[in-house]
């Protein structure tokens, strides 16, 4: 296998909008599913899941304090969310993406094998791979199972115990680089998305459009794409 190079997917590649709007919908219709307008309100908080639980549990009267109730609930958050999900990324298509990324990815798989490594549930990223064919550019892609806390450190923790580590990998965010920072991955941050535009890493690399990302990747790697 060639060296990798991974790619955060969601403020990455793709709009983080969409799933901002897929969550708001989610505690909407959670909402109006338990009658109770102060679930509402929760659509914007940090910690999404905690607040994921305290309205599935409103709902099922489940606890998921208990192991196995937990495992239920976290499977039915996660369910309900791909099925609120799929209809707005079927309707957004390739107009999701930040940049025609395929000419990028194209140069790029001659040299590296790319992986896709995002905590989005199994059945998103399907939806994203059909959608928009990211298969055709990468080689690996790596997401949660569905039962799976969305957990980015312990996601990366597993793709290099089953692959290798990756040579660099590109993200939007401060849970994307920490893991990185952890493995001692070379890390670049893009800033395009809305979430990312303000953010600044210590000891990372910064691209705000794709000519500036090449350039980072090859001051990185130390040769031409």
């Amino acid at each position: 296998m060639k060296k990798i190079i991974a790619f955060d997917l969601d403020g990455t590649l793709v709009k983080s909008e969409i799933t901002q709007e897929s969550h708001h919908f989610w505690f909407e219709e959670m909402a109006r599913l338990c009658n109770n307008p102060i679930i509402k309100t929760w659509k914007n908080e940090k910690e999404y899941m905690k607040y994921a639980f305290k309205a599935m549990e409103e709902y099922t009267g489940l606890n998921h304090k208990n192991k196995e109730e937990e495992h239920i609930l976290r499977k039915t958050i996660r369910t309900f969310y791909q099925m609120l999900t799929f209809k707005i990324i079927t309707s957004k298509g390739k107009k999701a993406m930040f940049f025609d990324w395929y000419p990028f990815f194209k140069k790029l798989k001659k040299k590296y094998t790319l992986a896709l490594i995002t905590t989005s549930p199994e059945d998103i990223v399907t939806i994203w791979k059909n959608e928009l064919k990211l298969d055709k550019y990468f080689d690996i892609i790596e997401r949660t199972t569905i039962t799976e806390n969305p957990d980015k450190s312990m996601l990366i923790d597993k793709f290099i115990k089953m692959y290798k580590k990756p040579i660099l990998y590109i993200g939007n965010s401060k849970r994307d680089f920490l893991p990185c920072k952890k493995h001692n991955i070379p890390f670049i941050l893009v800033t395009w998305d809305s979430k990312s535009k303000n953010l600044n890493l210590p000891k990372s690399k910064k691209a705000n459009n794709l000519k500036e990302l090449k350039n980072e990747i090859e001051n990185i790697l130390g040769e031409k794409l």
